[in-house]
Formats: structure tokens, sequence, C-alpha cells
């Protein structure tokens, strides 16, 4: 006769079914600047893609798009609930061991940027609250000034 339990295990009790990630996640080691969240809305997203292609290409030695929207695809998604750590152990199927130092590099120039966010008042509407601007890493500031002063030697007024 049949029982009326099952035998065997189901997949909470099967260590081939155990959650990966959560594995990974207890034993890769983060850099501490991981543990700050930047408020990704006082980002300028659109400021961060030249430099995130910029460093993926670096660091694989060939412009890759697919991985440079990956890392921004992560940052868009997760602007409710981002977790770097969960980012880092994505990327490094890509980037193995210098998933990483970039992520720790991603971080800095978010961090920066997100200091670099500034309210402007509107004059026209005292009772509303001043609009955010969102900010842009120093870094980028920088290469578009140096751009710019570069462009204004060859420049002369008509």
């Amino acid at each position: 006769p049949m029982s009326k339990f099952f035998r065997g295990t189901d997949s909470t009790q099967d260590p081939r079914f155990a959650n990966k990630t959560k594995k990974l996640l207890a034993s890769t080691s983060f850099a501490p600047i991981l543990s700050r969240t930047p408020d990704l809305a006082k980002i300028h997203l659109d400021s961060i893609k030249d430099w995130v292609s910029a460093r993926i290409t670096a660091l694989l030695g060939f412009d890759d798009e697919v991985v440079s929207g990956f890392v921004l695809s992560q940052l868009e998604a997760g602007a409710a609930d981002l977790d770097p750590r969960q980012i880092q152990i994505n990327m490094t199927g890509f980037l193995g061991d210098r998933a990483g130092p970039f992520l720790a590099e991603l971080w800095e120039v978010l961090l920066d940027a997100e200091s670099n966010a500034t309210s402007i008042p509107d004059p026209s509407n005292k009772s509303n609250p001043p609009r955010l601007v969102p900010g842009v890493p120093t870094s980028v500031l920088e290469s578009k000034r140096k751009e710019l002063r570069q462009h204004a030697v060859g420049w002369t007024p008509r």
C-alpha cells in the first residue's frame, strides 16, 4: 500500500538547491565604501555612462557595450533597493577578480556625483520646493572643462 506521505526531500532540504547567492554574499569580500548607498535621484546617470564604458574598456581591453549596459541597467533598475554587493557578484561573471575594484571605483564616482547635486529655487513660484538638479561626478566635469579649454585655444572671434 502507498503511504500518505511522500518520501525523499524537498528543495529546501537538499543542499544541491541551496541559495547560491546567499553563499556568495557570505564568502565574498566587499570594499568598505559599498556600505554607503548613493541616492540615485540626486545623480545624473547619463553623465556616468561614458565613465563606465571607458572603465570597462580599460579593464577588458576592448569595448564591450553589453557589460557597460549591464552595469547601467543594474543601477537604473535598482534605484529603490540598490545592493552593491549583489551588483559585484553579478559583475564577477564578466570581470572576474576585477569586479570588486571596479565596483569600489564606481561607488566613489556615484557618491561624488551625489555630493554635487544642487537645488535650484523657482523664483516664479515661491510655494514650490526648490527643483533638484542631479549631480555629475567631478571627474566628468573636469574632463569636459579640459575639452572645452582645448577647443577654446583654437577658436578666434569673428
